[in-house]
């Protein structure tokens, strides 16, 4: 709400020296519709800044619906694994929690700061439990005190990567930058055609 506000207030000057700008650019026109373009001028810098809102919002509910992870803003981050489990951090990157994406109870596994993903099963360290594999088809919990014993139950003990780059290696995907090219473009597009048909002089024949 507070960013709203700060971007409202800082389209009033651009508002003001754009009406500026086509009234002057229109003055010596003929055209009827001279009285009009100032006025869109005027409202252009609001009409992007409410598209940009509708964008965000349309994004985030993109990525909370269907791909299940955070809009890439705030202070909280998340990221699905297998079997309806999730993967989120709060506040700080260097560590997160594990636990159901649909159940408002505490987390499986909290304090992770190393993990990978390999098949149902979640390998990790965190710092309240050490070394741990979590089965998320069964939903079993085990912790051991040394990565011996990990080995015992995994052949092949996978590279744990630290939870900020597990996350990162997650979020990201090539339907986010579909999705940030597509707005952008849009948004392109609507000032272009703002100046082209408030803010441009008329062409002189």
């Amino acid at each position: 709400m507070i960013w709203a506000v700060l971007l409202g207030c800082a389209a009033v000057p651009v508002s003001i020296a754009l009406t500026i700008r086509s009234s002057r650019n229109w003055r010596e026109s003929k055209s009827t519709t001279k009285l009009f373009r100032p006025i869109g001028a005027a409202l252009l810098p609001f009409i992007i800044l409410a598209y940009g809102g509708a964008a965000l919002i349309g994004y985030a509910v993109w990525c909370e619906r269907v791909r299940h992870v955070d809009p890439g803003i705030g202070d909280g981050w998340a990221v699905p694994v297998a079997n309806n489990y999730s993967f989120w951090m709060i506040d700080v990157p260097e560590h997160g929690s594990l636990g159901k994406e649909d159940d408002s109870s505490a987390a499986v596994v909290s304090e992770v700061v190393e993990l990978a993903e390999v098949g149902d099963r979640i390998i990790g360290r965190s710092t309240s439990k050490g070394l741990f594999i979590l089965n998320t088809r069964s939903g079993e919990l085990h912790a051991f005190l040394e990565s011996d014993a990990v080995k015992k139950e995994i052949s092949a003990l996978p590279t744990l990567e630290s939870a900020n780059d597990f996350y990162i290696h997650r979020r990201w995907e090539l339907l986010d930058l579909v999705a940030v090219t597509l707005i952008g473009s849009l948004g392109l597009a609507l000032i272009l055609l703002g100046y082209r048909f408030f803010i441009r002089p008329p062409l002189v024949a």
